[in-house]
């Protein structure tokens, strides 16, 4: 919150809470998408933390918003769009054990996407390490290329998208339950 917890009653002009934004990310151009994202993006907050991940495993990335005065904020993604996608869990043998550092390179669609594997990225929050990769259109990626911290490189063809997958560094892409 603010350094004087009453703030509001002592300035009524000052104010530190601001609503939610939510923007569609269109092949690099943003759009603001909020006013039609629901009313919890409506309601003022002191966000001092994100984390993003699948929580619900539905193939479809979520958001955790921390408001610093009150209860977190869950974005569900709820969202009608059919696209495609894949998540890998990677497991470090001569790298460290959660792949952290990782690049994963999916080519699919004719588009080549590159993750960085990683957990953090907002303040004092801990994001899904699962690196997610949307295929949009298509149906599987043409190649899947991981380069490991230890400098090992896997790659594997015709990847089916709308899956978990598991790869331990220098085996197979296992599809995951989830």
């Amino acid at each position: 919150g603010h350094i004087q917890d009453n703030i509001d009653e002592i300035d009524t002009s000052t104010t530190y809470r601001q609503p939610t934004q939510l923007f569609h990310n269109e092949r690099g151009r943003f759009s603001d998408v909020s006013a039609g994202s629901g009313p919890a993006l409506a309601r003022p907050l002191v966000g001092r933390g994100l984390a993003v991940g699948d929580f619900d495993n539905d193939g479809k990335v979520d958001a955790l918003v921390v408001d610093s005065e009150g209860t977190p904020l869950l974005l569900h993604n709820d969202s009608p769009h059919p696209g495609h996608w894949l998540s890998l869990t990677l497991i470090g043998t001569r790298s460290n054990r959660d792949g952290y550092g990782a690049l994963v390179t999916v080519t699919a669609g004719g588009l080549t996407q590159t993750r960085l594997c990683h957990a953090d990225g907002s303040y004092l929050s801990s994001s899904d390490k699962r690196v997610h990769v949307g295929l949009g259109a298509a149906a599987s990626a043409q190649a899947v290329t991981v380069r490991w911290p230890s400098g090992r490189v896997d790659a594997f063809q015709h990847v089916a998208a709308d899956r978990f997958y598991t790869l331990r560094e220098g085996g197979k892409l296992m599809p995951t339950p989830h």
